[in-house]
C-alpha cells in the first residue's frame, strides 16, 4: 500500500514540475511577444512622429498667379513646408508649358489642381476665339466644357475655357475651326453665351 502512495506522489511531483516548467515557458514566450509588439509600436509611432514634423519642399506662389498665367521662376518659388500642412498632390517644381487654371495667390502651395498645360487645352483642328469683357462666364475652371448659344440655339457643344478674364486679357475659349469664324462674330455682336455643359 505504501510503495503505491508513494509512486502517486512522485508522479504528482513530477507532474507538478512538468506544469511549472510549461507555465514558465509560456509566460516567458508571452513576454517576448509583448515586448515585440510593444516595440514595433514604439518604433512606428517615432517614424510618424518625425514624418508628421519634417518639412516638405513644395512650389509657392510669390505673386499672384491668374488663370490662363504660365508658371515661372519670376512667380513662384520652392519653400519648406510642414509635412502637417502640406497639401496632398502638392508641386515641388515648375513643370514644362505649365498654366494656371485658377487664382494662385501669393503664398499659396501649389498643387495638381491649380495647373494645367496650355498646349494640350486647344485639340488639333480647333480655333481660339477671344470673348468680350461683358460675356458672362459660367462657373468653371479653365479648360472646362462649356456650350456656345448664339440667338437661342447651341452651336457648339463642349467648346473648351482656354482662359478667363483678366486685367490683361479676355478670356478665351476653343471651338472647332468650322465654328469659330461664326462664333467670332456673335461674340462681337453681343449674341452669345455661354452654359455650362
Amino acid at each position: 500500500m505504501r510503495p503505491t502512495t508513494n509512486r502517486h506522489i512522485a508522479e504528482l511531483q513530477d507532474r507538478l514540475r512538468t506544469d511549472r516548467r510549461l507555465q514558465v515557458i509560456v509566460s516567458l514566450v508571452c513576454a517576448v511577444f509583448v515586448a515585440v509588439v510593444i516595440t514595433t509600436h514604439i518604433v512606428s509611432l517615432q517614424t510618424s512622429i518625425q514624418q508628421w514634423t519634417g518639412d516638405n519642399q513644395v512650389l509657392v506662389a510669390i505673386s499672384d498667379i491668374a488663370p490662363g498665367d504660365a508658371l515661372t521662376n519670376a512667380n513662384t518659388t520652392s519653400r519648406p513646408i510642414p509635412h502637417s500642412i502640406t497639401p496632398r498632390n502638392a508641386l515641388t517644381s515648375i513643370r514644362d508649358e505649365t498654366v494656371a487654371t485658377s487664382l494662385i495667390v501669393s503664398g499659396q502651395v501649389i498643387s495638381e489642381h491649380h495647373i494645367g498645360v496650355a498646349t494640350s487645352m486647344t485639340p488639333v483642328g480647333w480655333k481660339t476665339v477671344a470673348l468680350p469683357e461683358d460675356v458672362m462666364l459660367p462657373l468653371a475652371a479653365i479648360g472646362a466644357k462649356v456650350d456656345v448659344v448664339i440667338d437661342a440655339h447651341i452651336v457648339v457643344n463642349n467648346a473648351i475655357l482656354i482662359t478667363t478674364a483678366t486685367e490683361i486679357h479676355s478670356a478665351t475659349i476653343a471651338v472647332p475651326e468650322q465654328h469659330a469664324p461664326a462664333v467670332a462674330i456673335a461674340a462681337q455682336r453681343g449674341a452669345l453665351t455661354l452654359v455650362g455643359s
